[in-house]
């Protein structure tokens, strides 16, 4: 199965200063306060490009969308998120073939 990382690796540092170690998921939010969600998924994806990131956000728009999916997200989810949608889309993203357990 794939590895859940789950803890706020920007509370206190930049975009650069993650490491993913076993992680195989990120869910985020696109409005943090120090770092955009898109701009963490290019650092993610630049890094790691076997995780899949699923964005989230209170705000869509089409660009924001189409930069996400431009830039490698797996899903870009509209809040507010159920959580059965929010489990789908997860499970989905564990099973993608760019994970590394494939």
């Amino acid at each position: 199965g794939a590895h859940l990382g789950i803890g706020r690796l920007f509370q206190r540092a930049g975009a650069g200063a993650f490491d993913l170690g076993e992680c195989d998921l990120v869910v985020t939010d696109i409005i943090m306060p120090r770092v955009t969600g898109v701009s963490l998924l290019k650092s993610i994806k630049k890094k790691s490009p076997h995780v899949q990131v699923i964005l989230m956000t209170g705000e869509p728009s089409v660009e924001t969308a189409s930069e996400a999916v431009r830039s490698g997200a797996f899903d870009y989810l509209s809040k507010p998120i159920g959580k059965e949608q929010l489990l789908n889309t997860v499970a989905n993203a564990s099973h993608w073939p760019m994970s590394r357990n494939n």
